[in-house]
């Protein structure tokens, strides 16, 4: 009883926000093909009208459409590591705001807290990208190369 007593009209405008945010993908119902639309610019219908617009705009911007998986990894912890990045240079900013403008010793040292956090969190992240990146390429790596090792020597 005692949690529902704690929850407030904020927690509760959160959570709807939240769910708004995640399951709107899932009640759209678009139609898959117009009208008269023949599904390519080709007029060979074989794809959808958004799949055609969003492959005609990948060809005009030069995008590889014929990821590896690999690619795609790739690309999501670089994506990862941008967005940390950014906290990070937000996070030591204001830090830096805090201990420019402190009034006393008290706030000093909270701001020298805060910065020693930051980079003791961006050192932990960096040493998990390496590893992540080290057991990838060595998940990756593995076979497919087709006779360069012991075994697979003719």
């Amino acid at each position: 009883m005692k949690l529902f007593q704690k929850i407030s009209l904020h927690h509760l405008a959160v959570l709807f926000f939240l769910l708004v945010i995640f399951l709107i993908p899932f009640f759209v119902f678009a139609e898959d093909d117009l009208p008269g639309w023949t599904g390519t610019t080709d007029g060979s219908g074989s794809e959808g009208m958004t799949k055609s617009i969003l492959n005609n705009a990948a060809d005009s911007a030069g995008y590889n459409k014929n990821s590896s998986m690999e690619d795609i990894i790739s690309a999501a912890t670089n994506g990862f590591l941008a967005l940390v990045g950014t906290i990070f240079l937000i996070y030591i900013i204001y830090s830096g705001y805090l201990w420019m403008t402190a009034p006393g010793e008290e706030q000093i040292g909270k701001a020298k807290e805060h910065m020693r956090n930051a980079i003791i969190g961006i050192i932990i992240i960096v040493a998990a990208y390496a590893i992540v990146n080290f057991v990838l390429d060595a998940l990756f790596s593995v076979g497919g190369s087709g006779g360069n090792g012991p075994i697979g020597t003719p």
